[in-house]
C-alpha cells in the first residue's frame, strides 16, 4: 500500500512541461524580488547626490516594482494552474482506488471512512504535490539569495542576523516534530465521526423512532473531543511558531537597526548599504515565515498520508492475466468443495454444485449462512477459503476478472441508482445497450410504465433515485439485468421488496429469459427454490 499511495501522488503531479513553466515563472518573481533591495540602495544613493526628485532615483524602482507585481502575478497563475490539475488528478486517482475495493474490504474498512478519505484527507496532502513544491523550494532560494545580499551589504550585520536565524530554526523544527502524531490522531478521530453520521443518515428512519440521535451525540461529541485535542495540539505548534518567527523578526529589526545606526554614524557603513540591508531583511521574513508554515503543512499531509495507507488494497499477487480473457462461453458455473468467509473467522461449509445454461440454482439458508458471499466469489469479488469456483472452466479466484464482469448481470441487495434517467440507469454500458423492446415489455409487466409516464425511458430520476421508492428501485435493477445480453445472472435477494404478485411476474420474467442464460440466484423466498433445477443449502 505504500507503493500504492506514492504512485498515488506521482501519477498525479502534472508533466514537466507545465512544471517548468510554474518554476520559471517561480524563479523570476523571485529574482525581481531580490532586485528590490538592490535598486532600495541604489536609490538611497542617488537620492544622497542628485536629490529625491531625481528620475534616475525613481525609474529603476519604478520598474522593479511592476515587473515584480507582473510576475508575482503570473507566478500565482500559473501556480494555482498546476494545484488545481494535481488535486484533480489525486481526487480521481483516490476515488478510482476506493472504487476499486473489494465488498468485504468496503465492509471492514467502513463506507464512511472510505469517504472520509476521499473528502479530507485528500485535501490535506496537497503540500506533497508540484506546486507547494515550487514554493518551498522557491521560498528556500528567496532565504538563500537574501542571506546572500546581506553579507554583500555588510558581513557584519549578515553573520548577526545569520545566528539568530539558526536559533530560530532550530526552535521551530522542535516544535514541528511531533505534528504529524497529531495530525494522524485528529484526521482518525474525524474519519471516526463521518463514518458515525454516514450510518445513522443511511438508516435514519429507524434511528428516528428508536431514538437514537442523543446516543449518536455522545459519540460524535466524544471523538470530536478528539479531534479538537488534536487541533488544539496543532494550534499550539503554529502559536509557538508564530511567537518564535515574530519575536525574532521584531528582535532582528530593532537590534540590526540600531547595530545599523551605531555603524553608519561611525562611518564604517553608508546609508545607502544599511537601506539595502534592511530592504534585502524585510524581503527575507516573508519566505522565512511561509517556509516554516510550509514544513508544517508536509508534516500533516504526511500524517494524511498515512490514513491513505490503511485504505486495504485488493491483492493481486496470487491472481494471474489472462491474456486473451475468460471462454465464457458456455459460462458453466462449478463448484467444488467451495468454502468462503462471510466474516471475520467464519468459514463455510462446503458449497458444491455446477449451474449449466438454462439452469437456475437457488442458494438458501440462514442469514449470515454466506449466500451473498458465494455470489461474491462466483464474481472473483471475494476470496475463498478453500476448494475452487470456475465459470467457463476458469478459475475466477486465480484471474483477474474484468473480463468475467462484462459477462455478469448483478443484482444485489442495495443497488445504486446512477444516472439522470431510466435510460441511462438500465445502460451502464453504452457500447452494449439493452434490448429497449425487452426492456419497455419488462417496465409494463413490473407495473412501472405508469408509474414513469409518458416520458417512459427518458423518465427524470432524483439523485440516488429518491423519487422511486425501494422496491421500484429493485424492479429497475431486474430490469437491467433481464434487458441485457450478458450470460451469467447472479441475482441476491432479488424480490426482497417486492409483494407476492410482483414476485410472481419476476419469476416469470427469469422464465422467459434463461434458456441460453445461467441464473443463480440467493433468496429466502420460497417461489425461486420451487422453480430451481437445483438448491443448495448452507
Amino acid at each position: 500500500m505504500n507503493h500504492h499511495v506514492d504512485s498515488l501522488v506521482s501519477g498525479a503531479r502534472c508533466n514537466r512541461s507545465r512544471r517548468a513553466v510554474g518554476t520559471i515563472a517561480s524563479v523570476i518573481a523571485s529574482v525581481l524580488e531580490l532586485l528590490v533591495p538592490v535598486v532600495i540602495a541604489f536609490g538611497v544613493s542617488t537620492f544622497t547626490t542628485e536629490g529625491i526628485a531625481s528620475p534616475r532615483a525613481w525609474l529603476p524602482v519604478a520598474g522593479v516594482v511592476v515587473a515584480s507585481g507582473a510576475a508575482a502575478a503570473w507566478r500565482a497563475l500559473a501556480l494555482t494552474m498546476i494545484e488545481a490539475g494535481e488535486m484533480r488528478r489525486l481526487r480521481l486517482g483516490t476515488a478510482s482506488t476506493l472504487l476499486a475495493m473489494s465488498p468485504r474490504a468496503v465492509e471492514q474498512f467502513g463506507v464512511g471512512e472510505a469517504v472520509s478519505v476521499y473528502s479530507r484527507t485528500i485535501d490535506q496532502m496537497e503540500p506533497l504535490l508540484s506546486a507547494a513544491r515550487i514554493r518551498r523550494h522557491t521560498a528556500a532560494m528567496m532565504i538563500g539569495g537574501c542571506l546572500v545580499l546581506m553579507f554583500w551589504f555588510d558581513w557584519r550585520l549578515a553573520s548577526a542576523l545569520f545566528g539568530a536565524l539558526a536559533v530560530g530554526a532550530a526552535a521551530i523544527g522542535l516544535v514541528l516534530r511531533p505534528v504529524k502524531a497529531r495530525a494522524g490522531a485528529a484526521l482518525l478521530a474525524l474519519g471516526r465521526t463521518a463514518s458515525d453520521l454516514n450510518e445513522h443518515l443511511r438508516a435514519v428512519r429507524s434511528a428516528t423512532v428508536w431514538g437514537l440521535v442523543p446516543p449518536h451525540l455522545r459519540r460524535l461529541r466524544h471523538d470530536l473531543d478528539g479531534v479538537a485535542a488534536g487541533e488544539r495540539q496543532i494550534g499550539r505548534a503554529q502559536a509557538m511558531v508564530d511567537l518564535v518567527v515574530q519575536t525574532t523578526s521584531m528582535v532582528l529589526l530593532i537590534g540590526l537597526g540600531a547595530f545599523g545606526a551605531a555603524l553608519v554614524s561611525g562611518g564604517s557603513l553608508s546609508v545607502a548599504r544599511l537601506s539595502g540591508f534592511i530592504g534585502a531583511l524585510a524581503v527575507l521574513l516573508g519566505p522565512a515565515a511561509s517556509y516554516a508554515q510550509a514544513v508544517q503543512a508536509v508534516q500533516r499531509a504526511r500524517a494524511a498520508a498515512d490514513q491513505l495507507r490503511a485504505v486495504p488494497m485488493p491483492s493481486t499477487t496470487s491472481r494471474v492475466q489472462a491474456s486473451e480473457g475468460l471462454p465464457l462461453s458456455p459460462p458453466v458455473v462449478r463448484a467444488v468443495s467451495a468454502r468462503t468467509a462471510p466474516a471475520e473467522g467464519v468459514v463455510t461449509r462446503p458449497v458444491i454444485f455446477t449451474a449449466a445454461v438454462g439452469e437456475m440454482v437457488c442458494l438458501v439458508g440462514p442469514s449470515g449462512s454466506g449466500k451473498t458471499t458465494v455470489l461474491s466469489a462466483i464474481a472473483g469479488m471475494a476470496p475463498l477459503s478453500s476448494g475452487t469456483l470456475t465459470v467457463g472452466g476458469i478459475d475466477v479466484v486465480a484471474h483477474v476478472p474484468e473480463q468475467l464482469w462484462r459477462q455478469i448481470a448483478y443484482v444485489e441487495q442495495a443497488t445504486p441508482t446512477l444516472g439522470q434517467t431510466v435510460r441511462e440507469f438500465l445502460t451502464p454500458d453504452p457500447a452494449n445497450a439493452p434490448d429497449t423492446v425487452v426492456a419497455a415489455r419488462l417496465l409494463a409487466d413490473f407495473g412501472l410504465s405508469g408509474r414513469l409516464g409518458a416520458a417512459g425511458l427518458d423518465a427524470s430520476l432524483e439523485r440516488g433515485g429518491t423519487s422511486l421508492s425501494g422496491g421500484e428501485r429493485q424492479r429497475l435493477a431486474i430490469i437491467r439485468a433481464l434487458a441485457s445480453d450478458r450470460p451469467l445472472l447472479l441475482l441476491d435477494e432479488p424480490t426482497a421488496h417486492l409483494d407476492g404478485v410482483m414476485e410472481q411476474r419476476v419469476l416469470e420474467a427469469i422464465d422467459r429469459v434463461r434458456a441460453d442464460r445461467v441464473v443463480i440466484v440467493a433468496s429466502h423466498a420460497g417461489g425461486f427454490a420451487r422453480r430451481a433445477d437445483r438448491v443448495v443449502r448452507l
